[in-house]
């Protein structure tokens, strides 16, 4: 299941966010892990517990758009999530290359650790037609500025294929689940 918060960060906040990670120079491609490197995308990790050289502006912009992302879906009657970054990253699809269907977070989080995906793009305005939506577990879900989508990583997924030159920059959390 995919749960949508709408309308929880304004474009203008994405738009200058997605500026300053598209001109970082420490992008990599490490992901998904245990993938071959044809199947890799770029990705940029901003916060992953450590203490990242150069990335403390970035974290804290992320750490700002995860408690708007909170606070939105608070008042929208959807407590799922805790607000705390496990991981947080910007990946960089496009469409010379078709996304791998994956899952996240097999082998890298205690079995007893329930966490959640939660999946935003950085632009201003991404149109409909331009692809790069998000399939989950078979079912595709349309990506719209400003909005978020909290999911199971352990259930496929992938982005859409691409269908302009432009490049998706999207941004995604590792945070942990609320359990009841």
């Amino acid at each position: 299941m995919v749960t949508r918060i709408e309308n929880a960060v304004p474009p203008m906040i994405l738009e200058y966010m997605k500026t300053k990670v598209q001109n970082e120079e420490r992008w990599s491609y490490s992901y998904p892990k245990g993938a071959v490197f044809e199947r890799k995308h770029p990705k940029l990790t901003i916060y992953d517990g450590s203490d990242i050289p150069g990335a403390k502006f970035l974290e804290g912009m992320a750490h700002m758009v995860l408690l708007m992302v909170y606070n939105k879906a608070l008042k929208d009657g959807l407590d799922v999530f805790q607000p705390t970054m496990l991981w947080c990253g910007a990946s960089i699809k496009d469409s010379h290359r078709k996304d791998n269907i994956h899952t996240d977070h097999e082998n890298d989080v205690p079995k007893d650790m329930k966490v959640l995906k939660i999946l935003g793009l950085l632009h201003a305005e991404w149109p409909e037609d331009f692809g790069g939506h998000f399939l989950h577990d078979g079912e595709t879900h349309k990506m719209v500025t400003g909005t978020f989508l909290v999911f199971d990583p352990l259930k496929e997924h992938a982005a859409t294929d691409i269908f302009t030159e432009k490049k998706r920059i999207a941004l995604d959390y590792t945070v942990l689940a609320k359990t009841s």
